[in-house]
């Protein structure tokens, strides 16, 4: 237990610098739209392939949804641990078979253990790109019908379809893109050989990325676009499955008769990086 309240603040301190008061969403000066193309670029070069290949089995994944209104009230939503079970490798199909934990903080009677979720990816689809690979990856992890309840939140996926899809919707614009990249140490007892050499001063490469999507589809009272702020803590030297350790969206709600600043987040809170890949 003192291990895990180790590691989780040191990932709240390390990725979690919050945008909600420096950011005004009903601020109209969104500067020119930027390309959707050069955004795709920069966020693939920040976090590498994304290839299912590359899951490991005994990689684990923890993470933590939370909700904070008007920079005050905070909920915390649900905890999410994954684990990568077993790798099953046949001539169509990889399949990794995850064990998926989820504690529920809003409602006890939605939480469960352990439920098997497999990825399963068919063999028979090119993987040849670093796009194709995302796309797949997009595929292997969309919710099936009935598994609202008992579907993971995979961050990796929200980035690669944040990165390759978000800005080329239509009626779709964004604005403000920033990439900052900065370095974190992770403590000893995380430092994996695959990580870092020295696990004594593992020091791994960061890159926070933040923009504004505009969704014309979407008009407010005045004709305005709903705007949604998104950010991004993401490093390459990770496993597979935590290589995104922050995830936020803001955005005004309509909370009774007015709008406030609602902002949600992903947090990572724990992770390995397993073993072997069967």
């Amino acid at each position: 237990m003192k291990l895990l309240i180790l590691i989780t603040a040191l990932f709240v301190i390390t990725t979690q610098t919050s945008c909600i008061e420096k950011q005004n969403l009903e601020d109209s000066s969104l500067g020119p739209a930027v390309d959707a193309a050069s955004l795709e670029k920069s966020m693939a070069e920040s976090i590498g392939v994304l290839d299912l290949y590359d899951a490991k089995k005994n990689e684990l994944n923890a993470l933590a949804l939370s909700t904070t209104l008007e920079n005050a009230q905070n909920y915390k939503i649900y905890n999410q641990i994954l684990l990568v079970d077993s790798i099953v490798d046949t001539a169509n199909t990889y399949t990794i078979n995850l064990n998926f934990t989820k504690q529920d903080l809003q409602d006890s009677n939605s939480s469960f253990s352990d439920i098997r979720y497999p990825l399963v990816i068919d063999k028979n689809s090119s993987l040849d790109s670093f796009y194709n690979k995302n796309e797949k990856l997009i595929q292997a992890v969309t919710k099936k019908d009935g598994d609202e309840q008992q579907h993971p939140a995979f961050l990796i996926a929200e980035y690669a379809d944040n990165a390759k899809n978000a800005c080329k919707r239509k009626n779709v614009t964004c604005h403000g893109f920033k990439n900052t990249k900065y370095e974190i140490t992770l403590p000893a007892v995380l430092a994996h050989p695959s990580i870092c050499e020295n696990p004594k001063d593992c020091i791994i490469p960061v890159s926070r990325i933040e923009y504004d999507l505009i969704d014309g589809n979407k008009l407010d009272a005045n004709g305005k676009g709903h705007r949604i702020g998104f950010s991004f803590v993401v490093s390459k030297k990770l496993p597979l499955f935590s290589k995104v350790m922050s995830f936020c969206y803001r955005q005004l709600v309509e909370f009774g008769n007015r709008k406030v600043l609602a902002e949600s987040c992903y947090d990572l809170t724990n992770f390995s990086a397993g073993g072997s890949a069967q």
